[in-house]
Order: structure tokens, then sequence, then C-alpha cells
């Protein structure tokens, strides 16, 4: 079984998720990121200040989240007899 599942549906993403793959706080700030950068999307800023906004939502979000993408690499690794 796959831990994440991405379907589409008329003009829907529906997204399913294992409970015991991940926490439901880092979902949550994926769904903050997402809105964010859906509202930065209808703000009047110009490209250069959206640019600069989404570097800094990713940077922010890497900073938080890379322990988990980290740990779950090295999870796949030893399920998969790839440990060095």
């Amino acid at each position: 079984m796959e831990n994440i599942l991405l379907e589409e549906k008329d003009n829907r993403y529906i997204i399913s998720i294992d409970k015991d793959s991940v926490e439901a706080g880092t979902i949550m700030n994926f769904v903050d990121q997402v809105r964010v950068e859906q509202l930065s999307k209808k703000a009047d800023y110009d490209e250069e200040k959206i640019m600069a906004l989404e570097k800094e939502i990713k940077q922010a979000w890497w900073e938080k989240n890379k322990w988990w993408i980290s740990k779950g690499i090295e999870d796949y690794k030893q399920q998969n007899g790839l440990s060095e």
C-alpha cells in the first residue's frame, strides 16, 4: 500500500495519506503553505515580490520539515536494503 495517493476527480485533487506515515501537524503546515501561495497569487504584487515570497515560504517549510523527509529517506533505504 502506498503511503500517499493523489487522485483527480472533476476539477479537484483528492489526497489520501496513511495516518501512520505523516503527522497531522505536517499536513496542516502543507495546507497553510498552499493557502499562502493561493492568496499571494490573488494579491496585487509584482512578479519579483511573489518570487521572493515563494522562496521564503519554501525555505521556511524546508527548515521545519527536513527532519521527517530525511527520516523517510533513511527508513526507505533500510526497508529496501539500500543502507550503506
